[in-house]
């Protein structure tokens, strides 16, 4: 049994020995390490300072996929003998929105800024009624609805602060990140290192 347990252990002492030596000898290791932390800074820099170029970006790719998924339902429904009509219709409106999205991305976020306004004006409003009705005071209902009409009137304050916001927590994750690498390798350096727990 003992002998078992002997080999046990020194079998994993030499691959501990062969893992430790291949990351020590590996002329890539730090630039491995600090790639991926770079690279989400930087991204979340990119977001920061530039919130309109990834919106654009996003909506370009959205469109390109709607344009194609409406060219292969076209495709589709015409290879259909039935319903050929309506699945059509939907192809080439898919393709239609798709190359809008492709030739003005920035229209997504437009609408999707004006369509969270709408709804903060529609629940404001809504509320300030049903405060009316019950008695009680309205509480933050006019401070919604300004910021609702703000969104409606200026539409891509929405997706900015939304890109920025991203940014903020890419570049947080890439900075906590960097930080835990440059503390130091998590293998240790000597396999004879008492603090090392043999559990077998």
């Amino acid at each position: 049994m003992s002998t078992d347990i002997d080999l046990i252990a020194g079998y994993r002492y030499t691959m501990l020995k062969e893992v430790i030596l291949m990351k020590q000898n590996n002329p890539f290791e730090h630039f491995q390490l600090f790639l991926a932390p770079a690279l989400l800074i930087l991204l979340g820099a990119v977001l920061i300072v530039s919130p309109d170029s990834a919106s654009a970006l996003i909506a370009r790719l959205l469109g390109w996929l709607l344009a194609f998924l409406g060219i292969c339902c076209g495709i589709a429904a015409l290879a259909s003998p039935q319903g050929r009509a309506g699945k059509v219709f939907a192809a080439i409106a898919l393709a239609v929105a798709g190359g809008t999205l492709a030739r003005n991305p920035l229209i997504l976020a437009a609408w999707i800024g004006r369509f969270i306004g709408i709804v903060l004006l529609v629940n404001a409003l809504s509320d300030f009624f049903a405060a009316r009705r019950t008695g009680l005071r309205p509480g933050f209902s006019f401070v919604t609805a300004i910021l609702g009409l703000v969104l409606i009137v200026l539409p891509m304050t929405a997706s900015r602060l939304l890109f920025a916001l991203c940014g903020v927590a890419v570049a947080a994750v890439g900075i906590v990140m960097l930080i835990s690498r440059l503390k130091g390798p998590r293998y240790p350096r000597d396999p004879q290192d008492p603090n090392i727990i043999d559990a077998l």
